[in-house]
Protein backbone atom coordinates (compact mmCIF):
# COMPACT_ATOMS: atom_id res chain seq x y z
CA UNK A 1 0.00 0.00 0.00
CA UNK A 2 0.95 3.36 -0.61
CA UNK A 3 -0.19 4.76 2.77
CA UNK A 4 2.29 2.15 4.90
CA UNK A 5 4.96 3.49 2.79
CA UNK A 6 4.14 7.15 3.79
CA UNK A 7 6.54 8.33 6.49
CA UNK A 8 5.12 11.10 8.64
CA UNK A 9 8.10 13.36 9.97
CA UNK A 10 7.63 14.57 13.46
CA UNK A 11 6.37 18.15 14.02
CA UNK A 12 10.07 19.47 15.33
CA UNK A 13 10.86 18.35 11.53
CA UNK A 14 8.10 20.39 10.05
CA UNK A 15 8.91 23.31 12.46
CA UNK A 16 12.12 23.88 11.55
CA UNK A 17 11.65 23.45 8.07
CA UNK A 18 8.86 26.29 8.18
CA UNK A 19 10.92 27.87 10.19
CA UNK A 20 13.96 28.40 7.31
CA UNK A 21 11.71 29.06 4.31
CA UNK A 22 10.05 31.63 5.97
CA UNK A 23 13.20 33.25 7.60
CA UNK A 24 14.44 32.85 4.50
CA UNK A 25 11.69 34.46 2.69
CA UNK A 26 11.63 37.18 5.55
CA UNK A 27 15.35 37.92 5.10
CA UNK A 28 15.79 37.73 1.34
CA UNK A 29 12.28 40.48 0.57
CA UNK A 30 13.72 43.28 3.56
CA UNK A 31 17.22 42.57 2.42
CA UNK A 32 16.35 43.35 -1.58
CA UNK A 33 13.57 45.33 -1.13
CA UNK A 34 15.42 47.80 1.48
CA UNK A 35 12.70 47.86 3.84
CA UNK A 36 12.71 48.25 7.71
CA UNK A 37 10.00 47.92 10.34
CA UNK A 38 8.62 50.27 11.68
CA UNK A 39 9.97 49.78 15.45
CA UNK A 40 13.31 49.45 13.35
CA UNK A 41 12.89 52.82 11.87
CA UNK A 42 11.95 54.41 14.92
CA UNK A 43 15.22 53.08 16.68
CA UNK A 44 17.37 54.36 12.97
CA UNK A 45 15.73 58.04 13.91
CA UNK A 46 16.74 57.16 17.11
CA UNK A 47 20.17 56.40 16.78
CA UNK A 48 20.76 59.42 14.14
CA UNK A 49 20.83 61.29 16.85
CA UNK A 50 23.45 59.28 18.76
CA UNK A 51 25.89 59.11 15.91
CA UNK A 52 26.33 62.85 16.51
CA UNK A 53 28.01 62.61 19.87
CA UNK A 54 29.56 59.30 19.78
CA UNK A 55 32.64 58.79 18.38
CA UNK A 56 33.94 55.74 19.49
CA UNK A 57 32.39 52.18 19.66
CA UNK A 58 32.23 52.21 23.89
CA UNK A 59 30.59 55.50 24.01
CA UNK A 60 27.90 54.67 21.39
CA UNK A 61 27.21 51.76 23.37
CA UNK A 62 26.97 53.38 26.54
CA UNK A 63 24.77 56.29 24.77
CA UNK A 64 22.73 53.55 23.37
CA UNK A 65 21.95 51.71 26.17
CA UNK A 66 20.86 54.97 28.36
CA UNK A 67 18.19 55.57 25.70
CA UNK A 68 14.53 54.74 27.18
CA UNK A 69 13.89 51.62 25.22
CA UNK A 70 17.24 49.96 25.97
CA UNK A 71 17.68 50.50 29.41
CA UNK A 72 15.71 47.96 30.78
CA UNK A 73 17.37 45.39 28.02
CA UNK A 74 20.90 45.54 28.49
CA UNK A 75 21.51 42.40 26.58
CA UNK A 76 19.25 42.66 23.28
CA UNK A 77 20.65 46.40 23.68
CA UNK A 78 24.59 45.72 23.52
CA UNK A 79 23.42 42.88 20.33
CA UNK A 80 21.20 45.88 18.55
CA UNK A 81 23.68 48.75 19.10
CA UNK A 82 26.70 46.47 17.71
CA UNK A 83 24.41 45.68 14.79
CA UNK A 84 23.55 49.61 14.04
CA UNK A 85 27.04 50.71 15.03
CA UNK A 86 28.48 48.02 12.76
CA UNK A 87 25.72 49.33 10.32
CA UNK A 88 27.00 52.76 10.13
CA UNK A 89 29.75 51.26 7.97
CA UNK A 90 27.53 49.20 5.67
CA UNK A 91 23.68 49.42 5.84
CA UNK A 92 23.18 45.95 4.57
CA UNK A 93 24.73 44.28 7.79
CA UNK A 94 21.66 46.43 9.69
CA UNK A 95 19.50 43.49 8.36
CA UNK A 96 21.64 40.73 9.30
CA UNK A 97 19.55 41.24 13.28
CA UNK A 98 16.24 39.74 11.82
CA UNK A 99 18.36 36.67 11.49
CA UNK A 100 18.67 37.14 14.90
CA UNK A 101 14.75 37.02 16.07
CA UNK A 102 14.34 33.70 14.16
CA UNK A 103 17.65 32.02 16.01
CA UNK A 104 16.00 33.16 19.41
CA UNK A 105 13.16 31.30 18.10
CA UNK A 106 14.92 28.23 17.79
CA UNK A 107 16.84 28.64 21.04
CA UNK A 108 13.60 29.19 22.87
CA UNK A 109 11.98 25.98 21.23
CA UNK A 110 14.75 24.04 21.59
CA UNK A 111 14.92 25.21 25.87
CA UNK A 112 11.39 24.21 25.98
CA UNK A 113 11.32 21.05 24.34
CA UNK A 114 14.45 19.54 26.91
CA UNK A 115 12.21 21.01 29.79
CA UNK A 116 9.38 19.28 29.16
CA UNK A 117 11.02 16.52 27.79
CA UNK A 118 12.20 15.37 31.30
Amino acid sequence: MIISNFKFYDKEKIFNIFLIMFASFHFITMYYNDVLLVDDLAKMYEVFELKKGAGNYFTFIHMFLDTETMTSRPISGIITGTLVYISKFNSNLYFFGSILFYFSILVIFNTLKRIFES
